[in-house]
């Protein structure tokens, strides 16, 4: 591969993870500002999880968003953070399948919390199918160009 290719493939690679990293730190940020109980509301519309848990993930679902997306953005610990990230993604997944399978009575999926763009459980299921693949792809990324990870450990990279 050609020094010119490698960089354009490293640049496509460093996209796969910036921009879910991005989302779950905008929808996670857009989350934490707000009280819990807000998210807790947004959370029992979907009707899975018993009460006793709402809260205590809404207090700490979106903090989670902003630590994986923070390392997906940086770079830092790419493989790891594209694997929660997805498995992050896998979940939304499932809980908007299963509402939209049940027909449940929704206006908005909770995904940014009350103060982003407010969308419907179709619209979010379709946005997170492709940005957990791109994590699944980000995570199949060996070379880490541009990231953090390489700049700490070069020589993990340059085995060539």
């Amino acid at each position: 591969m050609t020094p010119r290719v490698r960089t354009g493939v490293g640049l496509a690679a460093a996209v796969l993870r910036i921009l879910p990293g991005a989302v779950l730190v905008f929808s996670g940020f857009l989350k934490a500002i707000r009280p819990p109980e807000e998210f807790a509301a947004l959370l029992s519309d979907y009707w899975i999880l018993p009460p006793a848990l709402l809260v205590p993930l809404a207090r700490g679902v979106p903090w989670v968003e902003m630590w994986v997306g923070l390392c997906l953005l940086t770079g830092f610990g790419v493989r790891r953070a594209a694997t929660a990230a997805a498995v992050l993604y896998g979940a939304f997944i499932v809980f908007l399948a299963q509402s939209l399978l049940r027909q449940l009575p929704m206006n908005d999926c909770g995904c940014f919390g009350r103060l982003g763009p407010a969308l419907r459980p179709a619209q979010t299921l379709v946005m997170d199918i492709v940005l957990g693949a791109l994590c699944v792809l980000a995570a199949w990324d060996r070379e880490a160009r541009f990231s953090l990870d390489r700049w700490i450990d070069p020589a993990r990279f340059n085995k060539n």
